[in-house]
């Protein structure tokens, strides 16, 4: 007799998962929705070592490949998701992106919300709480919930929109680069000025300015990037977004 495996879940069946790991058995399914609302999944069922499987929560598994490591990616979950998100409607957005075939993609990325959320709290310029009541006044909904969530196509997740973060950081640090060499003119006009511990504090105002500096200039920086990104969309098969000036 042959053993007994179990299956992604299909169409429909992502809607009315199984409330526990005994019922997804029992209907032959790999995934079901566990006491706290949280997407699970069965793993190595029927091996010899696991014959029953092990169980393993959804978002941490897929979260933990391609982000952070010693829990980091988790810890940020938690910093960057507000204690009144429901963790149930956050499971099922995912859970309906993955039956259409797609990833469940985080609109307002998880590691630079908790990010921005540190920033704030150790700069003394506010707090989570704070934060998260601004967005939710705006109607922009921040960390695991589901309005914070959007179906997209797996290899832009993967590999097109981490390509244009990292080509917007390093557009930023390449302008940083260059402000400094401007500012190392300037300390030589102002010798009488300490220049060393005064910049780290004038930075993030500096990087505030970058854009219009950007836009009076034509939008080098801006189009740097977006020849960047290009690069990695032709490598993988995607055509080339058209080199526009956005700041017209």
């Amino acid at each position: 007799m042959a053993s007994k495996t179990l299956r992604l879940p299909q169409g429909n069946e992502w809607k009315k998962l199984p409330r526990s790991k005994a019922q997804a058995i029992d209907r032959g399914l790999n995934r079901f929705i566990g006491k706290d609302g949280q997407l699970r999944e069965i793993r190595r069922f029927g091996t010899s070592r696991y014959p029953q499987g092990t169980v393993e929560r959804w978002s941490s598994r897929m979260q933990n490949r391609g982000g952070g490591t010693g829990g980091t990616r988790q810890l940020n979950e938690q910093l960057a998701t507000p204690p009144w998100a429901d963790k149930t409607k956050f499971s099922t957005a995912m859970a309906d992106a993955n039956a259409m075939g797609l990833d469940g993609d985080h609109i307002r990325e998880i590691s630079r919300t908790a990010e921005g959320i540190k920033w704030l709290e150790t700069t003394g310029r506010g707090t989570a709480e704070q934060m998260f009541a601004s967005y939710e006044k705006a109607g922009l909904p921040l960390g695991n919930q589901a309005g914070n969530v959007q179906p997209l196509d797996p290899k832009l997740n993967q590999q097109v929109k981490p390509a244009e973060l990292r080509a917007m950081d390093e557009g930023i640090a390449r302008a940083g680069q260059q402000s400094d060499q401007i500012f190392s003119k300037l300390k030589s006009v102002q010798g009488s000025i300490r220049f060393g511990s005064a910049m780290k504090a004038v930075i993030p105002d500096v990087l505030e300015v970058i854009p219009m500096v950007d836009e009076i200039m034509g939008g080098p920086i801006d189009q740097t990037v977006q020849r960047g990104v290009n690069a990695i969309r032709g490598a993988i098969g995607f055509t080339a977004n058209p080199i526009r000036n956005n700041y017209e």
